[in-house]
């Protein structure tokens, strides 16, 4: 419900809802945009993004991600970067999928802060 709301009252739903219960506000705030949400942002915030996060945590990040999000974060960089990236996923094959979903959070929540920032679009 509250993605429906434009821009400024969806975050001030959001602040009202923090004011009285932070916890659902955060719980909230964390559902409303999910990894794969990514596939549906402007090539040039993902470029923002990929390049405002580091090379592991991106990696580890789509490991357990459908294939369509890899390819579409891989195509938003330089070519050197993402076959720094391929090689990286490579390697870190032996980690986790909890350890995959908690780089995902984190890459999350750097994309709400670039975009609170006004640097990207979600």
């Amino acid at each position: 419900m509250i993605n429906a709301f434009d821009e400024p009252l969806d975050q001030e739903a959001l602040d009202r809802m923090r004011a009285f219960e932070p916890e659902l506000a955060d719980r909230v705030e964390a559902l409303r945009f999910l990894f794969e949400d990514l596939l549906s942002i402007p090539k040039r915030s993902s470029q923002t993004l990929v390049m405002s996060v580091g090379l592991e945590e991106l990696a580890l990040a789509m490991q357990s991600c459908s294939d369509a999000l890899p390819q579409c974060l891989l195509a938003a960089m330089p070519a050197p970067l993402a076959e720094a990236v391929r090689d990286a996923m490579q390697t870190l094959k032996q980690n986790s999928t909890s350890d995959s979903q908690a780089a995902q959070q984190r890459m999350l929540a750097r994309g709400r802060s670039l975009h609170q920032e006004g640097r990207i679009q979600l």
